[in-house]
């Protein structure tokens, strides 16, 4: 399973998003519409963390999550809600791997209007989790 996925899962699990609503990749089709769409597209991360051996032991994946809305404070609170949720996360399974934490690099902050004029609010996440 993909890092994308199991953040995915984890939102889906708390209430925070729908199959719907949730959307991956930089080049994902985001609806006409209120939302609140929430898009995710993986970054570079950092490099593994290696064990004993040179074997890998934890995988380092970062993400940039982006919530749009046709109103910004509706952006912002979703936004919010989902740091909050992720940064929660520490020794903890999600779709049957190993987190051992998912960390919010900054707080949620205002992101350039969409193509259909529409606010954004969002953030960085980055993460240590067994590979999978």
């Amino acid at each position: 399973m993909s890092f994308a996925v199991e953040v995915k899962d984890k939102l889906i699990a708390d209430g925070l998003v729908t199959s719907a609503n949730f959307f991956v990749g930089p080049a994902a089709a985001i609806p006409a519409g209120a939302g609140p769409f929430t898009q995710l597209t993986t970054t570079g991360g950092s490099a593994d963390e290696l064990m004993q051996n040179d074997l890998d032991g934890y995988a380092r994946p970062g993400a940039q999550i982006i919530v749009i809305a046709s109103v910004r404070s509706v952006a912002e609170a979703k936004a919010e809600a989902i740091r909050d949720s992720l940064k929660r996360v520490r020794n903890a399974t999600l779709s049957s791997v190993h987190y051992r934490s998912i960390t919010a690099d900054q707080q949620v902050f205002d992101f350039p209007l969409d193509t259909s004029n529409r606010p954004r609010s969002g953030f960085n996440i980055s993460a240590v989790k067994r590979p999978s």
